[in-house]
């Protein structure tokens, strides 16, 4: 199945409120902005609909320098319910918002493109770091933050603003459908110099292991005489006749005393 963006939301300080369409993923991100030299901490982010759970794909990652800390959360083949999202902050920042990113088609976090990690420097350019997803369709998601007020630039690379404020602080997030795989970042032209931290997420529709989780393999192979069965048409049949032997051993220790004690 191809992914595709369906629809997206964004929240300034609060909790997030939204409505997906049913079995989409919604892919939560979570932006905080403490002030430049200083952290903040992000425990978890909850859901009111108790039975959909929640996946972290990049836990919270905060850039000191810049203040600036991102988590980005999903939640897959959702309910078509409201949902209500909530961080549960540690050390709370003075600024925060949660981007919402509704996407149909993809089946888990692509761990085959390699290691999600936390961007950052001091330019007028927030830029991502590098994924290599391995098959081609992935959904990519970019998220970036500036610690100070500017105007919002277009981003490179393909990439599609899908959520942005432009405000004190700035920040924005965007997305790609990749046809093609090949190693790819993102980066935002802003209207001027502040520290920043972004970071590049990639979900795939073919595989790269189960929702949220990391890669799982399996070592070795599974055979009939791992399993202690014989193949073949003839055991089957020897199988058949010691089950059918025993059922008549069982009649016959239940039923012949009875029938003996009463016929004599």
């Amino acid at each position: 199945m191809t992914v595709a963006f369906v629809n997206s939301a964004q929240t300034h300080i609060g909790n997030a409120v939204y409505t997906p369409t049913a079995g989409n993923d919604i892919i939560v991100q979570v932006l905080g902005f403490a002030g430049t030299g200083t952290g903040s901490s992000l425990t978890s982010l909850t859901d009111s609909v108790g039975g959909d759970t929640v996946l972290t794909d990049l836990a919270y990652a905060d850039d000191t320098t810049s203040g600036v800390g991102i988590a980005v959360f999903r939640i897959h083949n959702a309910t078509a319910v409201s949902h209500t999202f909530t961080p549960v902050w540690g050390t709370a920042p003075s600024n925060w918002f949660i981007s919402i990113t509704e996407a149909s088609g993809i089946s888990g976090l692509d761990t085959g493109a390699g290691t999600i990690t936390l961007a950052h420097g001091s330019t007028a350019t927030p830029t991502t770091n590098s994924l290599s997803p391995p098959a081609n369709g992935d959904f990519v998601i970019a998220i970036a933050g500036q610690a100070t007020s500017t105007t919002v630039g277009s981003w490179t690379n393909g990439f599609t603003t899908a959520q942005s404020f432009g405000s004190g602080p700035t920040w924005a997030s965007a997305y790609l459908v990749q046809a093609t795989a090949a190693s790819v970042n993102a980066a935002i032209s802003n209207g001027g110099s502040a520290p920043w931290a972004a970071a590049l997420v990639a979900y795939s529709a073919t595989g790269g292991g189960p929702p949220g989780a990391g890669a799982i393999s399996m070592a070795g192979t599974i055979s009939p005489m791992n399993l202690g069965i014989t193949p073949g048409l003839a055991k089957v049949r020897h199988l058949e006749r010691q089950m059918r032997d025993k059922c008549r051993e069982a009649v016959r220790s239940i039923f012949l005393p009875r029938y003996r004690s009463v016929h004599g």
